[in-house]
């Protein structure tokens, strides 16, 4: 078995252990919150900074549940299920730490790498693998309104992945006690290995593509703004959707694959939640 494979076997079964200390030593694993699930569905369409100018439009299934000390997740999930101030990660996740409004947890995710279609230019370039990431966040409530959060995740199948760094800062403007409006900025980057994968344009690809060869170092990648509305149809169902706006930044900007430097994306679900 690969080392990079080994190392996400073992990461997943720190995950347990690690949440199995939490409650044994008083730490707080999760809040009183945590019980319940939630199934449902979303339409989304966005525009990325590479490839057609077309917005995609994708149907998303969305669900969230806990399985003992770890909970598994896919996209907003978990955000529409806890309707408090505590956030639970995407995938298969579990909290180390909760103590007076801060939090350190931890996450297995699957990263779905890149594919350039319907453009020709690209034809030697290389997809982006898909691979899967460990997550380590921390999580700050300073106010009832207001986070600030802090993430790394690295590609532990070694896939090209390398790492990736995350920042934001979040305000939540409650409309009443069915509606919320999350309003987060957010700065993203990653090391040369990740920039490398993602942006940069080997030689025999940027002859084809009638470019310069491009390989970045390590920096800023992107700056995103997003808005997301949640309101409480009744005690099960929520209806949500938002919209995020996005810049490319730093070394990300020069690739010769960028074809635009902002982008738009919009959401619009409905969820019902149980369990509780």
């Amino acid at each position: 078995m690969q080392l990079h494979r080994k190392l996400a076997i073992f990461t997943g079964i720190a995950m347990v252990a690690a949440s199995s200390w939490a409650q044994d030593s008083g730490a707080s694993i999760s809040g009183d919150d945590e019980e319940g699930y939630l199934i449902g569905a979303s339409v989304a369409s966005a525009i990325g900074f590479i490839g057609s100018a077309k917005a995609n439009v994708d149907f998303k299934p969305m669900f969230s549940f806990q399985l003992g000390p770890v909970r598994v997740s896919r996209s907003r999930a978990n955000t529409l299920l806890h309707s408090g101030r505590k956030a639970y990660e995407t995938g298969l996740s579990t909290d180390l730490l909760r103590h007076e409004g801060f939090s350190l947890g931890a996450s297995l995710r699957w990263d779905n790498g890149r594919h350039i279609e319907h453009d020709p230019r690209w034809a030697d370039l290389e997809d982006v693998p898909s691979t899967a990431r460990v997550r380590l966040s921390a999580r700050w409530t300073m106010t009832p309104h207001w986070t600030v959060s802090l993430s790394g995740d690295k590609d532990v199948m070694g896939r090209g992945g390398g790492v990736r760094v995350n920042t934001s800062v979040g305000y939540r403007h409650v409309l009443s006690e069915r509606t919320f409006w999350d309003f987060t900025l957010s700065a993203g980057g990653g090391n040369r290995t990740f920039m490398g994968t993602t942006y940069g344009v080997p030689a025999l690809a940027a002859a084809t593509a009638g470019v310069d060869a491009y390989a970045p170092g390590g920096g800023l990648e992107s700056i995103q703004l997003g808005a997301d509305l949640a309101h409480s149809l009744s005690r099960h169902w929520v209806l949500f959707g938002g919209v995020t706006l996005g810049r490319i930044a730093g070394p990300a900007r020069n690739s010769p694959l960028i074809d635009r430097v902002s982008t738009w994306g919009a959401t619009l679900g409905l969820a019902w939640r149980g369990g509780f």
